[in-house]
């Protein structure tokens, strides 16, 4: 795993790829009892080099989380930073330094130390840079006062971590430098998804909590997804200006999108049909197209009306997408005539669940019959519908 990223020009691009399976398998070792320091070489003493610092911080978080302890509990404290010279110098050059302990990017520090955050917890593992040997050694230093010490120790005056567990012995994991790559990113997809949070503590629980003993705080979930979709979707929570401007530009190009407002200026519906879509529309639309809503696609509570159909290599297309406040046949009618879909549409005086459409007339020939189907009321084979029969026996 290469804890560098070269510059280029004055842009530092990062091509780290970070294994997120094996802190997972750390994890899982030792809230099962099977990891052990020694048999994985976790030993450190005076004069232990390390070739760079990623290499150096990783092998203490290592070393620090077999003793059972939280990561977020694992502090570094720099007392001097690598200057451009010594930088140029250095076998990595000059180059940005990602934190193993949470992934942030970092000074690359001359000398410093690692230690326990716990209240008077004396674990500390002091290092510095050797510029002869272009090595990190651990190095103590002199202790100046109680409150600060720089003296290489490995003993805790307080139980693990992991000791302050919840039912079952699962630890509740409440910081977020205490999550794995893989249950932040598993939060990144969440917040695009715009996932509820019983969603999201199922998912966690099931990839990770079960194997690992750990539980997840409901803050920390919120904190965390809520920063993500702000990086995500930016500080405009509705960003309407970019959805009508989108819509705009779709209409120009040769698409179609309009909406409507209630009287209070809210956003009741919409109808959206991309320049593509529109050309698919015209040539097939007319033979056969079905829509049917769908619940739960967005944050405003609107039924989404995605209207497909087919072209003549049988392939499936999407003619449109509307919305509107429920699953009616006024809002699928007004559809149907923006997306070029439909002349004339029968409807049913009930809800519909799905709606099939065909125009009175193709190419010069009368269509005397429309199929309307409930999927709540029957099936292709039971409902009344002219062409239900021999449309079921062709699907």
């Amino acid at each position: 795993m290469p804890p560098l990223t070269k510059h280029d020009d004055d842009f530092a691009v990062s091509s780290i790829e970070v294994d997120a399976s094996a802190e997972d398998k750390l994890l899982q070792a030792l809230f099962n009892g099977e990891f052990d320091a020694h048999a994985q070489q976790l030993i450190i003493t005076e004069g232990t080099e390390f070739d760079g610092p990623y290499e150096l911080f990783s092998f203490v978080l290592r070393l620090y989380m077999s003793d059972g302890m939280l990561k977020s509990n694992l502090v570094k404290e720099n007392k001097g930073s690598m200057t451009p010279a010594e930088l140029e110098k250095a076998p990595w050059g000059n180059c940005v330094f990602i934190d193993p302990r949470d992934g942030s990017k970092s000074e690359i520090p001359s000398r410093g130390r690692l230690f326990c955050n716990h209240k008077d917890c004396r674990w500390c593992v002091p290092f510095s840079y050797i510029k002869k040997r272009q090595v990190y050694e651990i190095r103590s230093g002199k202790e100046t006062n109680k409150s600060y010490h720089n003296h290489l120790c490995l003993e805790h005056n307080h139980p693990p971590d992991n000791e302050d567990t919840c039912v079952e012995g699962y630890i509740e994991i409440r910081n977020k430098n205490d999550l794995t790559v893989a249950e932040m990113e598993m939060l990144r997809v969440c917040a695009r998804l715009n996932s509820k949070m019983p969603s999201i503590q199922h998912a966690l629980s099931n990839a990770f909590g079960k194997n690992n003993k750990r539980s997840y705080n409901s803050d920390l979930i919120r904190r965390e997804v809520d920063r993500f979709k702000l990086e995500m979707f930016g500080t405009d929570e509705h960003r309407m200006k970019d959805f009508v401007q989108m819509g705009d530009h779709v209409k120009r190009n040769g698409g179609w999108f309009d909406f409507d407002l209630s009287s209070t200026m809210a956003m009741t519906g919409t109808r959206f049909q991309t320049p593509l879509m529109r050309k698919y529309a015209k040539h097939y639309g007319g033979y056969f197209s079905i829509t049917d809503g769908t619940f739960g696609t967005n944050k405003y509570g609107l039924t989404a009306l995605p209207w497909t159909g087919c072209d003549c290599l049988g392939l499936t297309h999407c003619f449109g997408i509307s919305t509107g406040l429920s699953e009616n046949s006024a809002d699928a009618i007004k559809a149907g005539h923006a997306f070029s879909l439909s002349s004339a549409v029968e409807t049913n005086e009930e809800d519909e669940d799905e709606l099939a459409v065909l125009s009175e007339e193709i190419d010069g020939v009368p269509i005397e019959n429309h199929v309307l189907k409930n999927s709540y009321k029957g099936t292709l084979f039971t409902d009344d519908g002219p062409f239900s029969h021999p449309t079921g026996v062709a699907m």
